[in-house]
């Protein structure tokens, strides 16, 4: 087998994951192009001011925001075992200052320059996009990896602690040395063009443990995959929606939340979104970090609940597809008379 056979599976299969989320969200992959995307022997490659990239993951956004702009997302996927330190967050604020300070400057542009007086517009006629750079791992962050990430606007994926994603933190785990000796090098070949998205059957595999392992883990993924919606909340938090209804479709892209915003099994893990005029659609999700440790401070306050869903959840911006792979954006609006009514109920309006 390669050397570092196990880490680059690893972290192949990561990338696929993280993209097939994406995907499922209205995100849109980027292919190479004749300027600054090209495929190298790591796969895409992107241009900086000083060096090339290897770009993880790239996808348009669903849509633009007008008077912004046009953007692109980059992930940085780290499918490592220990904790993410502070260098690779570095490492990723300046990869983000280097492709998005990118400009194609030719020696007949540097010559024309010289003429105060010219007429036409000199740069290199080519699509120009702003890369935000995301971080993506499946494990934790340090403490100064992450106050260095939020002060310079890095957005961190965490897959750490999320019981959602057992299922996939327990298969890289079992892809190690056992794994690859229960496996042919033609073998290992195909998994990994399977997870570049260069063949899309599933590979078959002579062990039948392999082969059961594998197979279960890509349904079980694109179960996840089918299910799923993106939720960005006004102070920019991200949550990710789950519901087995994935055909949702509203009649009108405001909705009023008129049910609780509630936990359903516990306090971080499992909390639910009903839409009651929508035959009590359900929506479930896990509360950011930061919600989180906000309304544990005050000891799990009943009111303080109702203050942080007021707070943070006024809105919620929710980007997904149905099962016809098309589009949908809806937005989910917190009713105000359901938020006085459960205040009343506490004895404060």
């Amino acid at each position: 087998m390669p050397k570092n056979a196990s880490s680059n599976l690893k972290g192949k299969i990561f990338e696929w994951f993280v993209k097939e989320i994406l995907k499922s969200c209205g995100f849109i992959e980027v292919k190479p192009d004749k300027f600054i995307l090209y495929t190298g022997g790591t796969g895409l490659m992107i241009h900086g001011l000083g060096q090339s990239h290897n770009a993880d993951v790239l996808m348009d956004p669903p849509f633009q925001i007008p008077f912004y702009f046009p953007s692109r997302l980059l992930v940085e996927c780290k499918a490592y075992k220990d904790k993410i330190r502070l260098p690779i967050v570095r490492n990723i604020l300046g990869f983000r200052e280097d492709i998005n300070n990118f400009e194609i400057i030719t020696e007949e542009i540097l010559k024309g320059r010289k003429n105060y007086k010219r007429t036409a517009i000199l740069n290199h006629n080519y699509s120009r996009y702003f890369y935000q750079v995301a971080l993506a791992s499946v494990n934790e962050l340090t403490i100064i990896a992450q106050e260095f990430a939020l002060t310079h606007h890095i957005p961190i994926i965490s897959f750490a602690f999320s019981k959602r994603y057992n299922f996939f933190r327990n298969f890289l785990e079992n892809i190690n040395k056992n794994f690859l000796e229960n496996i042919n090098e033609k073998e290992l070949n195909k998994l990994f063009k399977y997870f570049k998205n260069e063949i899309f059957e599933k590979p078959y595999f002579a062990k039948e443990d392999v082969r059961i392992k594998i197979s279960n883990f890509i349904d079980e993924s694109k179960k996840l995959f089918e299910c799923m919606h993106v939720g960005v909340l006004d102070d920019g938090s991200i949550i990710f929606l789950y519901s087995a209804e994935k055909d949702f479709m509203p009649s009108d892209k405001q909705i009023e939340i008129n049910s609780e915003i509630q936990k359903d099994k516990d306090n971080k893990s499992n909390w639910k979104i009903a839409l009651s005029d929508y035959g009590n659609k359900k929506f479930y999700f896990e509360l950011p970090e930061e919600i989180y440790n906000e309304w544990a401070d005050s000891r799990f306050d009943k009111m303080v609940a109702i203050e942080e869903k007021e707070k943070h959840f006024k809105h919620i911006y929710v980007f997904g597809k149905n099962s016809n792979n098309k589009f949908v954006f809806f937005i989910l609006n917190l009713d105000k008379d359901f938020v006085k009514e459960a205040k009343g109920k506490l004895g404060k309006t």
